[in-house]
């Protein structure tokens, strides 16, 4: 299935020999939400050349007439391509149909990989051993890299529990929703365990 991260991936690589034009569009998939560049900001600061896109798309809530504006630099977006998805009024409001949406098919591929060495890795406190977690708290430690990479700060605890929640694939119709219990488990294991501050290489076997 073509995800979100995968149509962020391929709009970046499109513009690898040539420049981001204001009204240029991309469409993420898992609802068809569109988003507009407005703006191409380069500067140099420090010595170093930054390059910012400001976006503008609509509200994905439901019947919400609100727009939506978000500033990505570049070469940020290209580690963590996650972007927000509601107007100020409704944030984190909105939790995605698709399933790793913010995850391309080879990077599914290689943490499928890494969890099968997971699962076979035996005691994580065994020097040269990977660390053993289960699902719901990969999308934990998923959520606590991304905003790291993104924003370089560690989100507050409800933050994170409410970005697990939206990543989490919905219950089936009739099913009670139980994600927000899950990712408060989740992270609260994490902390149990010592974990939060784990190497990333430790945790994806990378």
């Amino acid at each position: 299935m073509w995800s979100n991260a995968d149509e962020v991936v391929q709009f970046l690589d499109s513009h690898r020999n040539r420049r981001y034009e204001v009204g240029e569009t991309f469409v993420l998939p898992d609802i068809g939400q569109e988003f507009e560049v407005m703006a191409v900001r380069p500067f140099r600061h420090n010595g170093k050349f930054h390059l910012f896109l400001d976006l503008i798309a609509m509200c994905a809530i439901e019947d919400c007439t609100d727009v939506l504006a978000v500033s990505v630099d570049i070469n940020r977006w290209r580690k963590s391509r996650y972007l927000p998805r509601c107007c100020p009024e409704h944030s984190y409001q909105f939790k995605t149909p698709m399933q790793n949406a913010w995850k391309t098919a080879e990077e599914l591929a290689d943490i499928a990989e890494a969890r099968l060495q997971v699962r076979q890795s035996g005691d994580a406190h065994t020097p040269g051993v990977r660390v053993r977690i289960g699902a719901v708290q990969y999308v934990v430690l998923d959520v606590l890299y991304d905003w790291l990479e993104l924003l370089g700060d560690k989100p507050d605890h409800e933050t994170v529990i409410a970005t697990a929640v939206d990543r989490l694939p919905p219950p089936a119709a009739g099913e009670r929703d139980t994600r927000r219990q899950r990712a408060t488990r989740a992270l609260q294991l994490l902390l149990d365990k010592g974990l939060i501050d784990t190497p990333i290489e430790a945790i994806y076997g990378v």
